[in-house]
């Protein structure tokens, strides 16, 4: 699959200048998103296509977030492909005038021949403007972007909203999406809102990048173990789940929360109440996903009240069904049918809800449980990988 010159420009985080920007970072990173896109980029090197990287890292402004004033980037290579991290003043506005972004999307083009697809990852305008001035420039290039997020449920800070900034970047990406030629989206309810005119498009509701390590021994059965990891605000519907387990009898019943967010007090607070529910401190990537492979049962309390959840796909879903623990969350309008028979469901009544159905999968045989959990891991790795999920891209990118 090489008939495409891909280009792919994001705001990941190369290897070379991570620990730097985490040393110099005051805030939070996007680890999710840049997850994402190192899975994206890695499926395209497994389908072979010919690729060249580019990133404008996301990092926090100076002084406020960031603790330089000057982002400076450089050349670096992944797995024997070519990337380049742009450099740049970090203060707010300026930093988006960067020169560095158009000479390196000209170099590149002018160094391949063939079809050239510039590949847009995520609606950030710097973004969205480069490469709509290199389509300009270079009618026989090919965009196409990825949409993780709708512009207005995107984050920024308070300043930005409050003159009016975010504001004319949301009505820039409203006035302009219809100029890329293809998309990739995480629901398929994204059409209707950004009022896509036209059928390229495929949905990639993520991809699972990691290695399945089943856990050999689950923790005694005696306890009965619910896992929430995530972030705790209470859009994500964590008080109602710490107010459901609450009304659960039964001292092997456990309640473990590990992430951050507005509700971390409230969750520690109640944990001092009930001595079963327990807040975890940070923990690594390989302790929590150890967690939640020891776990009787992950949990993902969200609910469809949000209309968020018409737009986006929990990244932790795939996460939750690779470790071959069962997961319990609501049928949120975003999930793919072919991952309902890998799930289970609350059903839409609240507190109550939740409460009956983490009793009634709990209650469940532990051989039940086991069959389900397996058969959700093995479908997560054999169709929701790196190769296959792009593979779908690359098809959208080449029916001209």
């Amino acid at each position: 699959m090489n008939e495409f010159n891909i280009l792919f420009l994001g705001c990941f985080y190369p290897h070379y200048c991570l620990e730097d920007i985490l040393t110099n970072t005051k805030g939070k990173c996007q680890f999710a998103a840049d997850k994402l896109q190192w899975a994206l980029i890695d499926g395209f090197i497994q389908n072979e296509v010919n690729l060249e990287l580019l990133s404008f890292p996301v990092i926090s402004t100076y002084p406020v977030g960031y603790k330089k004033i000057y982002f400076r980037g450089g050349n670096f290579v992944y797995k024997d492909i070519k990337g380049y991290c742009a450099s740049f003043l970090n203060l707010p506005f300026i930093k988006f005038f960067c020169d560095d972004l158009s000479a390196k999307i000209k170099k590149w083009y002018f160094s391949t021949s063939g079809k050239k697809c510039l590949f847009v990852y995520s609606l950030q305008v710097n973004l969205m403007r480069v490469a709509l001035k290199m389509k300009k420039k270079f009618p026989d290039l090919h965009l196409c972007i990825i949409i993780p997020d709708l512009p207005e449920y995107m984050g920024c800070s308070k300043f930005y909203k409050f003159i009016g900034a975010r504001k004319v970047e949301i009505d820039f990406i409203y006035n302009n999406i219809n100029k890329f030629d293809s998309f990739v989206l995480l629901s398929k309810h994204m059409v209707d809102k950004l009022n896509i005119q036209h059928s390229r498009y495929t949905v990639v509701e993520g991809i699972f990048s990691g290695e399945i390590k089943l856990a050999i021994n689950k923790l005694e059965q005696k306890e009965k173990v619910i896992l929430y990891t995530g972030n705790i605000n209470r859009k994500y519907g964590i008080k109602e789940l710490v107010d459901a387990f609450m009304q659960i009898p039964g001292l092997e019943y456990r309640l473990w929360i590990r992430g951050d967010g507005e509700l971390m007090k409230y969750v520690i607070e109640k944990s001092r109440v009930d001595m079963r529910i327990k807040y975890l401190a940070k923990v690594t990537q390989d302790e929590l996903v150890l967690l939640q492979q020891k776990a009787t049962l992950l949990i993902n309390p969200i609910s469809n009240k949000e209309e968020i959840t018409k737009y986006f796909f929990p990244s932790k879903t795939m996460d939750y069904l690779a470790s071959g623990t069962p997961t319990l969350m609501y049928r949120l309008e975003c999930l793919p049918q072919e991952y309902t028979d890998y799930l289970y469901f609350i059903p839409n009544g609240g507190i109550d809800a939740i409460k009956e159905a983490i009793i009634k999968v709990c209650e469940k045989s532990p051989i039940e449980l086991e069959i389900l959990a397996k058969s959700a891991a093995d479908f997560i790795i054999k169709y929701k990988n790196p190769r296959l999920q792009v593979l779908k891209i690359l098809n959208v990118i080449n029916s001209n």
